[in-house]
């Protein structure tokens, strides 16, 4: 977790759940309840077309972070995949109750108010 000072207004401020979230976008941080947790630039990216709040395809999610076809990059497969592990990952050491999940043969949505896992 990153120490970020308590900014009063924000923009790109939202609530998802019962959270209040805001994006420092110049440092890819995500405040969930003045909670602050940094991202990579890729999972950062990732991290904007699930904050959108709808379910997003693996097929749009490559073609927009990798800039290639899902049908035919294994390699972007896998590096989505990794990356999708790393930001479940962060969230649960942020104690933060979001919870990246996998829509069957089709791609993934960002869900709030989830249990948090014991690992």
């Amino acid at each position: 977790m990153v120490a970020v000072p308590n900014f009063q207004n924000l923009q790109n401020a939202m609530t998802i759940g019962n959270h209040i979230v805001r994006r420092l976008d110049n440092v890819r941080t995500l405040l969930v309840d003045d909670k602050a947790l940094k991202f990579t630039p890729t999972e950062y990216r990732i991290l904007l077309h699930l904050l959108a709040g709808n379910p997003v395809s693996d097929r749009e999610l490559v073609l927009s972070i990798f800039n290639s076809r899902i049908e035919d990059d294994f390699w972007a497969r896998e590096t989505l995949s990794r990356h999708l592990d790393n930001m479940r990952r962060k969230l649960r050491k942020g104690h933060v109750k979001f919870a990246i999940r996998r829509i069957a043969t089709f791609g993934y949505i960002l869900l709030p108010d989830v249990p948090l896992k014991k690992r």
